[in-house]
């Protein structure tokens, strides 16, 4: 289905036929979001049910119940952001330590969960490269976090711009934690988002020691919901959609074409506008996902199926964070 959908947005686009291509792109753009929304859906139920590892930040009772202990630490966060910026990430390090070392405490009872603690656990920013544990002689685990905080203060403190224009995938993937914090206060904004790119690599990392348990166990639970995890990342597409798994590297992925299609759908928004002072995306809704970095993290959701559960992150932990007392959404509030 979703190689026709790009097929169809080609062909759509290849004549001018306003009415006959709004109703055409409204029709296409409904029917993806509907599908998207439905893989994240299943893909969290799987999570949920124990068919696969659920990272503590998309179980909702247990990174509820860590939030509302580590108030007081996400509050010294956001104090520690209105520090000068050439001070901020060595201020801001040993609360963030702090939350990740909490955030580990709170990473068991869930098949699937790592069989035991961190020994240590340690926050290097600004870094590059990802995030890893490491053991020594004596078989103690050590994490080490890689927070890639670079030039945040300077992205929070720019205006946004339109999601169409920015081409770097860091600058994206900011925009798409930044959602629902952009009104904030700069200290307010600036400790989101510290706190979620540690919860992105903490995550990444409780589902890496929770595979390995899950490999050396005998409990079914936990080995069901490892080889869940593990088919599921390695899962790349299906034979009976064209995809590119298993078929070599001449054919093209129905996924990739869709999505590189749907890619430019705000650009055509934007001059259906200029052309005929209408939208070419007519649902309110639809159009206001189009333009957001939702959108370009969505859009990679249908060509990386194992990225599904890790798109849904940022929204799940937003939201969450917007609810504690120092991160509340304060215009909701007054």
């Amino acid at each position: 289905m979703l190689g026709t959908l790009g097929k169809t947005m080609n062909r759509v686009f290849e004549f001018d036929i306003p009415h006959q291509s709004a109703l055409a792109a409204n029709a296409i753009v409904t029917t993806v979001k509907s599908q998207i929304e439905s893989l994240y859906a299943k893909a969290l139920q799987k999570a949920r049910s124990g068919e696969r590892i659920c990272p503590t930040t998309l179980n909702e009772k247990k990174f509820d119940r860590f939030l509302e202990e580590n108030a007081l630490v996400i509050e010294e966060i956001v104090e520690n952001c209105s520090l000068p910026e050439f001070v901020l990430d060595d201020s801001v390090s040993p609360h963030l330590k702090a939350l990740a070392i909490s955030y580990f405490q709170h990473s068991f009872g869930y098949p699937g969960a790592p069989a035991d603690r961190p020994n240590c656990v340690e926050i290097t920013m600004p870094a590059e490269g990802m995030s890893q544990v490491l053991c020594n002689e004596h078989g103690e685990k050590m994490v080490d976090l890689h927070i890639d905080c670079a030039g945040l203060g300077e992205f929070c403190k720019r205006p946004m711009q339109p999601i169409e224009e920015v081409d770097d995938f860091q600058d994206v993937f900011r925009y798409h934690l930044v959602a629902g914090f952009e009104d904030h206060p700069l200290p307010k904004k600036l400790a989101a988002m510290y706190i979620q790119l540690m919860l992105q690599e903490a995550s990444e990392i409780q589902e890496c020691m929770g595979l390995q348990s899950a490999s050396e166990t005998t409990n079914t639970p936990d080995r069901r919901a490892g080889t869940g995890t593990a088919t599921e990342l390695h899962y790349t597409g299906h034979l009976d959609l064209e995809d590119q798994a298993g078929t070599g590297g001449d054919t093209e992925s129905q996924r990739a074409d869709c999505a590189l299609i749907l890619r430019e759908l705000p650009f055509f928004d934007r001059s259906y506008v200029d052309n005929t002072g209408a939208p070419l995306v007519a649902d309110k809704a639809v159009r206001e996902w189009v333009h957001s970095a939702a959108f370009r993290m969505d859009l990679r959701s249908l060509t990386e199926p194992s990225a599904r559960l890790v798109m849904q992150r940022a929204p799940i932990n937003a939201e969450a964070l917007l609810k504690t007392p120092a991160l509340a959404n304060w215009r909701r509030a007054l």
